[in-house]
C-alpha cells in the first residue's frame, strides 16, 4: 500500500486489522486500519461509521484551541490519512492511517496485576473520560468503549480510539434510527434492526437496553461502559466486571449484582424491544421448565418478586454482591460512589459525562495551562511496553513449540 509498508499485526478485531506500518517519504512509524470489504456487509459499515466520526471531529468549531496538524483533540486518535483499495470501481478494502500507539488500556493492566495508585487511576481515567466528553460535545456516541479501544501513548496520553460503531447525531442510517418503542415492528424491518446493529459495542461494556435492542443512542450509552471500564481498575487481576459469553449471560451477571430490574428503577424498561422475552428478567431465580406465562398463580409470584426487587436494587453494594473472584480490591470510598453512579440501569439516572469530571475522585486531577490532564508518567510506559514485548515474544515461543509437537505427534501416528 503505497507509500506505506506494514510491518506487524498490532491488532485483530472482528471487522479490522491494525497494523504498524511506515511511512516512506519520512520512515515515520504509523498504525494502518484495514477493513476488508470482501468480507460482507459489517466491514464495509463499520468503515464508513469511523470515517464518517473522525471527519465529524476534523471539522473546525469556533472558540475551539488552536490544533497542531490534523489533531483534533489531545484525547482522542485523528485521522492522518486514508486509502480505498478498490476493483471494477468497487472499494475492497478502506485502509485509515493513524498515528502509532504501543499500547492499549488493557496493556496497562495487563502491567499492574497489583492495585493501581489512586492517581493513575484518576489521571488516566480523566483523559478518558475528556476523550469521551468531546466527542459528545461533537455530537457522537461511541457505542465500544472498552479498554482495547484506549490507546496509550509512549508520552503517557490517554487517546479513545476505534469509532468503528460510532453513532453520529443527525447523520443515522436508516434503521438506525433512535424511536421512542419498538412497538408494531414486522419481521422485514426487525430483520433489518438486527443487521445494522450486528457489532455494535462489546458485549462485556454494553449497557442493559442495549442488550434489550434499545435503539436509542444517547451520552448514557457510554457511561455505563466507562463504569465497566473504571471498575476494571480495581477488580482482581483488573478482570472484566461483567464477562458474559452470551447476551442473555450477560444480562444475568449484571442481574445479579446489581439486583432485579423493577419498574420502580427502571420506568423505561417496558418499552425496551425485548422486554418481556426474557422469563428470568422478572424472576431470575426461577427456572424457566417451571415457569408458566398462563399460570396466575405464576404470574403473581412473579409480581410479588419483582416488587421486592426493588429494594435488592436500591440497597446493592457492588462490591460485595459479585462473585469473589469479580469483587473489588482496595476501592476508595469515592471511587465506589462513581462506579455506582455511572452504573445505574435506568440511561436517564446515570451520572452525567460533565459530573463524572466534576466528581469528588476526578475533580483535582492535576491539568496543564491548556486544560489538559498531566499525562502518565513516561517510564511507566517504557517498563510496562518492554513487558509487552516480552510477553508477547514468550507467547510466540510457547505456540511454535506447540506447533512442533503437534507435528512430532501426529509424523509418529502416521
Amino acid at each position: 500500500m503505497e507509500p506505506y509498508t506494514l510491518i506487524d499485526i498490532v491488532a485483530q478485531g472482528t471487522y479490522s486489522t491494525v497494523y504498524k506500518a511506515t511511512y516512506h517519504p519520512t520512515g515515520a512509524v504509523v498504525a494502518v486500519k484495514q477493513y476488508d470489504a470482501t468480507d460482507g456487509k459489517q466491514p464495509a459499515r463499520h468503515a464508513a461509521h469511523e470515517l464518517r466520526a473522525l471527519r465529524k471531529l476534523e471539522e473546525i468549531v469556533e472558540g475551539e484551541p488552536k490544533r497542531e496538524g490534523k489533531e483534533t483533540f489531545r484525547n482522542l486518535i485523528h485521522l492522518l490519512d486514508v486509502h480505498h483499495d478498490h476493483t471494477d470501481l468497487r472499494f475492497k478494502t478502506t485502509n485509515f492511517v493513524l498515528p502509532y500507539h504501543p499500547l492499549t488500556l488493557r496493556d496497562l493492566f495487563k502491567g499492574h496485576m497489583t492495585t493501581f495508585d489512586i492517581s493513575t487511576v484518576a489521571s488516566t481515567f480523566a483523559m478518558l473520560v475528556d476523550g469521551v466528553a468531546y466527542l459528545h460535545r461533537r455530537g457522537i456516541v461511541h457505542r465500544d468503549l472498552a479498554p482495547e479501544n484506549v490507546l496509550v501513548g509512549q508520552d503517557g496520553v490517554v487517546r479513545v480510539a476505534d469509532l468503528g460503531c460510532a453513532w453520529v447525531a443527525g447523520e443515522e442510517d436508516e434503521h438506525e434510527r433512535p424511536t421512542p418503542s419498538e412497538q408494531g415492528e414486522d419481521e422485514e424491518d426487525e430483520r433489518r434492526r438486527l443487521e445494522n446493529e450486528e457489532g455494535v459495542g462489546t458485549r462485556w461494556y454494553k449497557p442493559p437496553d442495549l442488550l434489550l435492542s434499545s435503539r436509542t443512542y444517547t451520552p448514557a450509552t457510554d457511561v455505563w461502559s466507562l463504569g465497566c471500564v473504571f471498575a476494571e481498575f480495581y477488580t482482581r487481576e483488573h478482570a472484566p466486571l461483567f464477562a458474559g459469553e452470551s447476551d442473555i449471560e450477560q444480562l444475568g451477571l449484571i442481574f445479579g449484582a446489581l439486583g432485579r430490574p423493577t419498574k420502580a428503577d427502571w420506568p423505561e424498561i417496558e418499552s425496551l424491544p425485548d422486554y418481556g422475552k426474557l422469563v428470568f428478567l422478572a424472576s431470575p431465580s426461577r427456572p424457566n421448565s417451571d415457569y408458566d406465562p398462563d399460570s396466575e398463580s405464576d404470574r403473581e409470584s412473579e409480581s410479588e418478586e419483582s416488587e421486592a426487587a426493588s429494594d435488592i436494587v436500591d440497597g446493592a453494594d457492588v462490591s460485595t454482591s459479585l462473585p469473589p473472584e469479580r469483587r473489588f480490591q482496595d476501592i476508595p470510598d469515592q471511587a465506589l460512589d462513581l462506579g455506582k453512579k455511572m452504573l445505574m440501569y435506568s440511561p436517564n439516572e446515570r451520572i452525567s459525562v460533565p459530573k463524572i469530571l466534576a466528581h469528588p475522585f476526578l475533580c483535582n486531577v492535576p491539568r496543564d495551562d491548556s486544560g489538559f490532564v498531566v499525562a502518565l508518567d513516561v517510564e511507566m510506559m517504557a517498563r510496562v511496553s518492554k513487558e509487552k514485548a516480552e510477553r508477547e515474544a514468550r507467547e510466540t515461543q510457547e505456540d511454535e513449540e506447540g506447533w512442533e509437537d503437534e507435528e512430532e505427534d501426529f509424523m509418529q501416528v502416521a
